[in-house]
């Protein structure tokens, strides 16, 4: 209106890639996903599917990770791991099933304000956690270090198990790829903001000059995950 314009652009699709035959035997095809985006075909489920072994908290004596053997609670980590892909839980897409953006446009005079929004959801990964075997090797730490299972009664406010030493590979194996770590992925970012300034005839031959800046990734406005972190950047 007079000097003043706003223009919006909105942007909403769907997406979902459904496995319906896959000729290699299911236990041969599983791998685990969830850290990095990686094509995973099961019959009947996503194609980019997240799968993680069934967690039951902590042991409230000694903060080792339980999971779940033939329907009961159970530390044996190698019998854990070596189960059927059938005995796993199967979480969802580790691709965004949903995306969107809105992009708004504001113009006054020579000026121009324009901000993007992108939404990306329906998704899940596994968070990064403390990797003690790391830890001792290479000091390589992790902040989950600082809420690990310590005494009697922090597995009410924690599911980091207890530091042990010497290492069980397998106890380590079992949380890391355990639904503890489960995290939905969605979340809305500014994507993209850009302020222009327009010169009208600034020059003989020159009908206008347009200014510009642009800013890339500049913040989160909202995210799902309990880290608070970029879902699409996990080290």
């Amino acid at each position: 209106k007079n000097d003043f314009r706003w223009s919006s652009n909105l942007v909403l699709s769907y997406n979902r890639q459904i496995v319906t035959r896959y000729e290699m035997p299911a236990s041969l095809a599983y791998s685990y996903a969830g850290i990095n985006l990686s094509l995973n075909p099961l019959t009947g489920k996503d194609a980019y599917a997240l799968l993680a072994l069934p967690f039951a908290g902590l042991d409230p004596d000694t903060g080792d990770p339980l999971g779940y053997l033939n329907g009961e609670v159970s530390k044996d980590y190698t019998a854990i791991l070596n189960q059927p892909f059938s005995e796993l839980q199967y979480i969802g897409s580790t691709s965004p099933l949903y995306f969107g953006s809105l992009r708004n446009t504001f113009t006054y005079r020579d000026f121009s304000l324009s901000i993007n929004l992108q939404y990306k959801g329906g998704h899940y990964y596994l968070r990064n956690t403390i990797n003690y075997a790391s830890l001792f090797s290479n000091l390589q730490g992790h902040p989950d270090f600082y809420k690990r299972w310590q005494q009697p009664g922090d597995e009410k406010v924690t599911d980091v198990p207890s530091m042990i030493y010497p290492l069980n590979p397998t106890r380590e194996t079992f949380y890391d790829k355990s639904s503890a770590l489960v995290e939905r992925a969605d979340y809305i970012k500014l994507h993209e903001l850009n302020l222009g300034y327009t010169l009208r005839q600034p020059f003989k031959g020159f009908s206008q000059i347009r200014l510009y800046s642009t800013w890339s990734n500049v913040g989160f406005v909202w995210l799902a995950n309990s880290e608070k972190r970029d879902p699409d950047v996990r080290s």
